[in-house]
């Protein structure tokens, strides 16, 4: 598999901001049957940050098989737009970016995403707290 031409051709499709790599392929933990783990965050429509959208992008099934073609085998494709926070703050901060377009709407979608993230886990550990203690 060419991480190349995956980067290629992610970049070129105007509409993406950024990709990442995350998963057993990032942490180099590779399988025989691990499949490719992408994630993507579309060119928000209104121009501010958007996460846990349910909008679905026209391109993305598009992208999913050329992204399965490219790779040579199974790919799960993430759209970060769509995705929790707890999760898109992992992808954002753990996952290998193969290519960020806009410095600011990463910086952005990560201060936005790291503090609902940061407050989802403090209920999960009060939760716990309180049922378990």
């Amino acid at each position: 598999m060419d991480l190349n031409k995956i980067r290629n051709y992610l970049f070129k499709r105007r509409e993406i901001s950024m990709a990442f790599l995350f998963g057993s392929e990032a942490n180099h933990s590779v399988g025989s049957e691990s499949d490719l783990d992408i994630a993507v965050y579309f060119k928000p429509s209104q121009g501010r940050i958007e996460w846990e959208s349910q909008t679905r992008y026209p391109t993305e099934d598009r992208i999913w098989l050329d992204l399965e073609r490219l790779a040579g085998k199974e790919v799960d494709l993430l759209v970060l737009n769509r995705a929790p926070a707890t999760i898109v703050d992992t992808v954002l901060r753990e996952g290998k970016p193969l290519f960020i377009r806009d410095r600011k709407t990463y910086l952005d979608l990560l201060i936005h995403v790291s503090k609902e993230a940061e407050d989802y886990r403090d209920f999960i550990e009060d939760f716990y707290q309180i049922k378990y203690a």
